[in-house]
Order: C-alpha cells, then sequence, then structure tokens
C-alpha cells in the first residue's frame, strides 16, 4: 500500500492533499498549522511543544514542506523524532533534517540543504548525496555522508564529519574546533578563516587552500591549487604537492611543486 493509501486508511478520509484535516472532533496538527501557531522565526522548543507524539509526528515528517518556514518546522520535528526514539529515525530527504539534533540518530538517503545545521549531539547517516551547508554551526555529534556541496562543515565549533566521496568548495570555512575528513577530494578555499580545528582531505583540492587561517590543521593527501596558505596567520597546512605562490614560511609542511 502506498503511503497516501496508508494515511487515508489510518485517519478515517481525513487526508486531504498535504494537510491532515479536523474532522468529528479529532484535532491533527498540519506543518501549516504549526506554523500558524508560531510568532516570529521558529524556533526547537516552541515547536516541540506543539508537536503531536507517536504515529502522528511520523506522519508529519513524511509531509512536504512549502517554503522555508515549513522546512525549518519539519527539521526541528526530524530532531524531535530522533531524539524520542530508541532506533534510528529514518526520514525522508529535505532541507534542515535533523535541525539542531541533540541526541539520537537520523538516516536518510539523499539529502537537502542545511543537514544537521545548529546539531549538537546525535548522529546523522547520509547514505547517497548531500545538498549545501552540511553540518554548518554544528557543535557535538557526528554526520557522515556519501558526498556534499559547498560550505559543508561551515563556522563548527566541535562534533565531526566525514564525507566518503566529494566535497564542494568553501570545506570548514571559519571553523574554531571539530574534525572533518572529506575521503575525496574538494573544491577552493578549503579551510577558509579557519582558526581552530582539523581538516583531513584525501584528494586534491582547490585554489587557495587555508586563505587566512589563523590556527589549527589541514592535511591534504592530493595536490592544493594556487596561493595555499595565502595570508595565513597561524595553524598548519600540510600536502603532497602546491600550486603557484603558495606560502613559504614553516607553518607550510610537506614538498612542494609549481
Amino acid at each position: 500500500m502506498s503511503l497516501k493509501g496508508f494515511m487515508e486508511e489510518a485517519y478515517g478520509g481525513q487526508l486531504r492533499g498535504r494537510r491532515l484535516e479536523r474532522r468529528k472532533g479529532t484535532v491533527v496538527l498540519s506543518l501549516k498549522e504549526i506554523s500558524d501557531k508560531l510568532e516570529g522565526r521558529p524556533e526547537k522548543a516552541a515547536v516541540a511543544r506543539l508537536a503531536p507524539n507517536g504515529a502522528l509526528l511520523s506522519r508529519l515528517i513524511s509531509l512536504v514542506p512549502e517554503g522555508k518556514r515549513e522546512a525549518l518546522i519539519w527539521g526541528y520535528l526530524t530532531s524531535i523524532a530522533a531524539e524520542g526514539s530508541v532506533e534510528p529515525m529514518e526520514v525522508p530527504g529535505g532541507d534542515y533534517a535533523g535541525l539542531e539534533l541533540a541526541r539520537g540518530s537520523l538516516l536518510i538517503d539523499s539529502a537537502g540543504d542545511h543537514v544537521g545545521e545548529g546539531m549538537r549531539g546525535g548522529s546523522i547517516r547520509v547514505r547517497g548525496m548531500s545538498g549545501h551547508y552540511l553540518g554548518q554551526g554544528m557543535s557535538g555529534g557526528g554526520i557522515v555522508a556519501g558526498s556534499s556541496g559547498d560550505y559543508a562543515f561551515r563556522n563548527i565549533s566541535g562534533g565531526w564529519g566525514v564525507i566518503l566521496g566529494d566535497s564542494g568548495s568553501y570545506l570548514g570555512l571559519g571553523n574554531s574546533g571539530g574534525r572533518v575528513v572529506v575521503k575525496g577530494r574538494a573544491g577552493q578555499r578549503v579551510g577558509w578563516l579557519m582558526h581552530s580545528g582539523r581538516l583531513r582531505v584525501g584528494g586534491d583540492v582547490g585554489d587557495y587552500l587555508g586563505l587566512m587561517m589563523s590556527g589549527g590543521r589541514i592535511s591534504v593527501g592530493g595536490c592544493a591549487g594556487a596561493r595555499a596558505g595565502w595570508r595565513m596567520r597561524g595553524g598548519k597546512i600540510e600536502a603532497a604537492c602546491y600550486g603557484p605562490e603558495a606560502c613559504e614560511d614553516g607553518r607550510i609542511l610537506g614538498g612542494k611543486d609549481s
């Protein structure tokens, strides 16, 4: 039976499109109804006070959000569900999955943008591709993804991330902690404005590796593009080889080719 058919049967025909309607005195919340009850930008505590329990919460997670506001609410609901489950929670791919996750586990086949944003604990496993801003602002917990878009693990202060394939550009931008490993390649400006933490890329990286970094450590198994370590003030960079105009002080380690 399809998910829609299951829900129609379970709720006695109350399901109409993407909303779960109020019928015969039964109150069933939709993403829009939760949104309408909130003032300002949705916050996790406020969403948690309105979130239903059990099967209905799972049904809400199966709905497709409309717009950023509903996407934020949906993201909080995925975290609330995972935090209340003793088993890993499998959710559809969507923006903001695992938003501010504190504990528990999420499983996603292919994910949208902002997965694991503001994460404080727990774990997220993306079996396939992830979009942009994976793990942005996380302070704890861990994420494993098959690949990622741009700005993965940006501004993190703790936790860890593993990308099994390739990452886009701006990996680890502005980090002040945490550990990130990319087993494949990464784009340009890896570790830009990095203050602390560790980044490891197994393959090649693009230009401006460690641009303006002030601390932390970056290691690259392949070659770095042009201007690695440009305007860096602290920290260490290590790569198998470097492109032209690499920083030449003692903070860059390893061989260097033009």
